[in-house]
């Protein structure tokens, strides 16, 4: 993908949000998505955003489109937003397999790239890549994500550095599973439970490998199924013999 945070339009918003943040002396955005399984057929992708304690009084008019276009798009994708307060919003939405997962990931992201005349949008520089072996009772998944963020190395004004990008934005994945074999990172990790979640660094090319393993119910229920019939069988030989 080219390169560009969510989008050149995304990025703008991302650092007018900074700026607003450096000016009012506030602190950082906070952005964080998550990937979270709870089995083969079930997972969501969440998206955290937090400001700082000024925004209500200064940001609103940044944050208004974004918002509008991060609503807009859970509904069409059948998920939903909350904001708990003024300075937070999450969104979440619910995916079926692997392949949907994907498909949803690249769909959020593509939706808020922007379209410049007769140009299709611009893609996002996050990419997702997953492959999944199915062993019957369990689901192996090989995820490789890659977020290049190297247009995101500082703030500048009249070509000047204002201030560096990473004491403004504050960005992270993180990946929710039962069973999570951290692979290659370009940064370090933090792991506890059922979840691993690695930073991403403005201002680099950051690569996420991990190997996690989640249940198949189906496949379970079909060997439990096929158990129960053979019993049966065994059964009814032994009395009719």
């Amino acid at each position: 993908m080219d390169g560009r945070w969510m989008g050149r339009r995304m990025g703008r918003w991302l650092w007018g949000i900074c700026a607003i943040a450096a000016i009012a002396l506030t602190g950082c955005v906070d952005y964080g998505v998550t990937v979270r399984f709870q089995d083969a057929n079930h997972g969501e992708i969440v998206q955290r955003v937090a400001l700082g304690d000024r925004w209500v009084t200064l940001g609103d008019s940044l944050a208004a489109p974004w918002r509008t276009a991060l609503e807009r798009q859970a509904e069409t994708l059948g998920g939903q937003v909350r904001s708990p307060d003024p300075q937070e919003l999450w969104l979440s939405i619910p995916f079926a397999n692997g392949a949907d997962l994907v498909e949803k990931f690249e769909a959020l992201l593509k939706t808020l790239a922007p379209t410049e005349g007769d140009r299709a949008p611009a893609q996002p520089p996050i990419r997702v890549a997953l492959h999944q072996q199915n062993f019957g009772i369990a689901v192996r998944n090989d995820l490789t994500l890659e977020a290049d963020l190297r247009s995101l190395a500082s703030l500048t004004v009249d070509g000047q550095i204002l201030v560096g990008a990473e004491s403004l934005l504050q960005s992270s994945f993180a990946l929710a599973a039962p069973l999570i074999i951290p692979g290659t990172s370009t940064g370090p990790l933090t792991q506890g439970g059922d979840r691993v979640t690695w930073p991403l660094e403005p201002g680099t090319l950051n690569h996420i490998e991990a190997v996690f393993w989640v249940p198949s119910w189906l496949g379970i229920g079909a060997i439990a199924i096929a158990l129960i019939c053979g019993l049966g069988v065994v059964l009814r030989d032994r009395i009719q013999g």
